[in-house]
């Protein structure tokens, strides 16, 4: 089985060691066998070009002829691989091999244990590693795939993440390492964290190796295990559901020894697909807690949900009820500084655009901008909610949106009406049932930049854009990897409101 392609390019480091030498380290079988296989599976299954993968092997499979890899190559290659990287590209680093902990006193350190990869000259130690993790360029994902002892603290240094992630920088708490100061010129700030690490095991914990007949070679149990995995779910799989996979595949070998394969990230990027940027959905944790969080809104509303009493206009006059949510957040000082687009004739859609265009300030008041090609700023008329309600639904609607005029016409009035920072719109929403590419008609980095620029010379911030895809299978926040914007999909009455009642901020 092939994955789908979804055309990012991959560009890997793989590192495979059964460390020859006379230090009394024992000497591996499989390490070279499995670099060589997972070489294989990025070839093979993920569509990775030659060109772009760097092999590092210390004995060839037919020969077994030695060679000595140092830790300077390996810290090389996967520098270069930053510099050549593209925004978009995933970035893998494969280590089969030795790893291990050793006291800091070694190094003159008293920050605790050191955890380290060893090659045939040098260690790359877990201070090299996290820097490498906080240098990966914006927009790239980075990918750390260790099979190795050990190996549980490479990046994060604490415990195993699958749950709520804190990720500490290092350069923060030891220092930065003196040959690796130059990484400093690929840092960039990035809303997205960009490093995940895979590991055959936890801190303290030992990683397997066995002969596997089916196959005829030596190879380490994670490594078998992943591909296995990989393979058995069609290479569509999140990186959360993975980890947990190969630990019950490998639970179920009955090891004389306990290994847990750890997964090192953040919430978000463990619901991303293996070796790509694709969001496959909340985890349970996290859909446990959304549900949690929407009960508690709703609580705080008293059930009253603006589109309901739009759905009961045709047999009630809800007035009153609309009076009342809308006097609840006018107490509350909500969405002051909010403008909405509305996208249709969704009652949802309509019902918070004409919910926001009461609640702001002026000269935003009772104003909402239409979902077309050729947006602009609209007054909302008439004399009461029904007639409102279809003066929203009868405005001109399009396929897609010019979201740079959208932003030119809120810093025409700004401009014209000399308004100050404080009076400025801080978050546009736009509610639709497109994905946010459909429902922009050119891109959005060129949009983004040009509105950059606007802003910056009018001196205003650039407002955040909200966009919520009603119609998106997949409920809850989306990791968006575009600047200035955060992403929303599906509906729940729960998500609505917590929506309202977060103004657009759904953090889990």
């Amino acid at each position: 089985p092939r994955p789908r392609r979804h055309g990012v390019p991959i560009n890997a480091v793989i590192v495979g060691l059964n460390y020859y030498s006379n230090d009394g380290v024992r000497s591996l079988q499989g390490a070279v066998n499995d670099a060589y296989k997972f070489r294989k599976g990025l070839l093979r299954y993920y569509q990775a070009k030659k060109r772009n993968i760097k092999l590092f092997v210390d004995a060839k499979l037919k020969n077994r002829k030695y060679r000595c890899v140092t830790c300077s190559d390996v810290v090389t290659a996967i520098m270069d691989m930053f510099r050549k990287a593209r925004r978009g590209d995933i970035l893998v680093y494969y280590f089969a091999g030795h790893g291990g902990s050793t006291s800091t006193k070694q190094y003159n350190n008293n920050s605790g244990n050191i955890e380290f990869l060893r090659t045939n000259k040098g260690d790359i130690r877990d201070g090299v590693m996290r820097q490498l993790s906080e240098s990966v360029p914006e927009g790239c994902l980075f990918y750390i795939v260790t099979d190795c002892c050990k190996c549980g603290g490479l990046v994060e240094g604490v415990h195993e993440q699958i749950g709520t992630s804190t990720k500490h920088s290092v350069i923060r708490v030891r220092g930065e390492e003196p040959r690796m100061r130059y990484l400093s010129s690929l840092r960039k700030t990035s809303d997205i964290p960009n490093a995940i690490h895979l590991s055959a095991c936890q801190n303290f914990q030992l990683s397997a190796e066995t002969f596997f007949e089916d196959q005829n070679q030596s190879g380490g149990l994670f490594t078998d295990s992943l591909l296995k995995v990989l393979k058995k779910n069609y290479f569509r799989v999140s990186n959360i559901d993975l980890t947990r996979k190969i630990r019950k595949r490998m639970r179920n070998m009955k090891l004389k020894e306990k290994q847990h394969a750890g997964l090192y990230c953040s919430d978000v990027q463990g619901e991303f697909n293996f070796l790509s940027f694709e969001w496959m959905g909340l985890s349970k944790r996290r859909k446990r807690k959304l549900e949690k969080m929407g009960q508690t809104a709703i609580g705080s509303l008293k059930g009253m949900l603006p589109h309901k009493v739009i759905q009961s206009l045709e047999r009630e006059d809800g007035t009153w009820q609309w009076d009342r949510i809308v006097d609840d957040f006018v107490v509350k000082g909500k969405m002051k500084n909010c403008l909405a687009v509305c996208g249709g004739t969704n009652d949802v859609s309509v019902a918070f655009g004409l919910l926001v265009s009461e609640l702001s300030d002026k000269p935003w008041k009772g104003k909402v901008i239409n979902f077309s090609a050729e947006p602009d700023l609209h007054v909302i008329e008439g004399d009461d909610l029904r007639s409102k309600t279809n003066f929203v639904k009868d405005m001109e609607r399009g396929v897609n949106i010019d979201f740079q005029r959208v932003f030119d016409c809120i810093l025409d009035v700004a401009i014209e009406e000399n308004l100050k920072e404080d009076r400025m719109i801080k978050r546009i929403f736009v509610l639709s049932d497109m994905e946010f590419d459909e429902a922009s008609a050119n891109s959005w980095e060129t949009d983004y930049q040009e509105i950059t620029r606007k802003y910056g010379e009018a001196g205003y911030a650039v407002p955040q854009l909200v966009f919520w895809n009603l119609e998106d299978s997949r409920i809850g926040p989306i990791p968006a990897t575009q600047n200035g914007v955060v992403r929303v999909g599906g509906f729940s009455e729960n998500l609505l409101a917590l929506f309202l009642v977060n103004e657009g901020d759904i953090t889990l």
